[in-house]
């Protein structure tokens, strides 16, 4: 097997030094037109291509940038995910993608980026405190998505989870639903926690029941055997609202399936992430919207800042979400708007 040219063999054949080599192949390199064609000529009947991980590592970085997502963000967010890869690329980093079960701690998948001794990581998984904190003693950034850490030196961009849950309850409220149960993931799912915590605390601002809380799999059978524990008393509540879209689907299905239930007539449901699949003529579920797009991007542009300016305060940042109202929620009846009259009892 023929040896592989190297930057030597490059400068000996164009009869320049070492130093004029590299400095042709820097984006902000500065050579002379004749030494450049040189260069080039002699790099072109050599085959030599330039090696970015070595000239990142002689620079103390290896421009590589790790990324840890559920199996659910990997199948519901592709074009944020190729979104990016794209950020990524155009700040000279490559992206490592780690994927982990949404009931599973992400801890192992840190520990394989660090192994892999990448700059920065971005991670929409959850996480143990001894695994944010392996991050910052190693001084690499790390930037939570739709998560929190309490350890010092990690960032966050979130949706606003808990704040959301009061529109969804208003929306419920106004066309007559009292009686709701949330499914969420349970576990160590941080997100399901927190839109479980927003609902609940809406549900009381409104003067609402405490809704029934049920906890399954973060997924379409998760959120089927949840409302099938319910059993006949399901013919008593008003609304389903899910952590997600996986789990609003499992659910609608086990209520006109199995309840012969009509949606949003006999029950409303709402789930959470406007997914392509709540999206579809034969579901067209009520759901909230995230700016996934706009989250990734803030979390790499955080990443980046760090890791110029790694003692920089730390920061937690909010990106809008919004209530894509459709089908399996109901406008307002006049018999509802009749029981929220002034002066009515409900």
């Amino acid at each position: 097997m023929d040896k592989r040219a190297t930057s030597y063999d490059v400068a000996r054949l164009a009869g320049v030094s070492q130093s004029a080599v590299s400095r042709v192949f820097s984006p902000n390199g500065s050579a002379s037109k004749t030494t450049r064609e040189r260069v080039l000529a002699a790099a072109h009947e050599l085959g030599f291509v330039p090696n970015p991980i070595a000239k990142s590592l002689s620079l103390g970085r290896s421009r590589l940038a790790g990324l840890v997502v559920t199996q659910y963000a990997q199948q519901n967010y592709p074009l944020a995910l190729k979104s990016a890869v794209d950020l990524m690329s155009e700040t000279g980093d490559a992206l490592l993608i780690q994927i982990v079960d949404p009931t599973d701690m992400g801890d192992a998948a840190i520990r394989q980026l660090l192994e892999k001794r990448v700059d920065m990581i971005l991670c929409a998984a959850s996480i143990s405190r001894e695994a944010a904190v392996h991050c910052t003693d190693a001084g690499v950034p790390l930037v939570m998505i739709n998560r929190q850490s309490e350890c010092a030196g990690v960032d966050a961009v979130c949706s606003p989870n808990d704040a959301i849950m009061h529109d969804v309850v208003d929306m419920l409220h106004a066309s007559g639903a009292r009686h709701c149960v949330f499914l969420g993931g349970g576990g160590n799912n941080w997100v399901s926690a927190e839109r479980c915590r927003g609902f609940v605390e809406a549900c009381t601002a409104k003067g609402l029941p405490e809704p029934i809380v049920l906890e399954d799999a973060f997924t379409y059978n998760g959120g089927q055997s949840a409302i099938r524990a319910l059993g006949a008393s399901v013919t008593n509540l008003d609304a389903v609202v899910a952590a997600n879209d996986a789990m609003a689907i499992g659910a609608m299905d086990v209520l006109r399936l199995d309840f012969g239930l009509n949606i949003p007539d006999d029950i409303q449901v709402v789930g959470h992430d406007d997914t392509e699949t709540g999206r579809f003529q034969s579901y067209q579920l009520t759901s909230v919207r995230q700016n996934m797009l706009g989250i990734f991007a803030k979390a790499i542009e955080l990443a980046v800042s760090r890791r110029n300016e790694y003692r920089r305060p730390d920061a937690k940042i909010t990106v809008k979400n919004e209530l894509v109202e459709r089908t399996t929620t109901a406008r307002p009846t006049a018999s509802a708007r009749d029981r929220l009259a002034p002066g009515t009892e409900e």
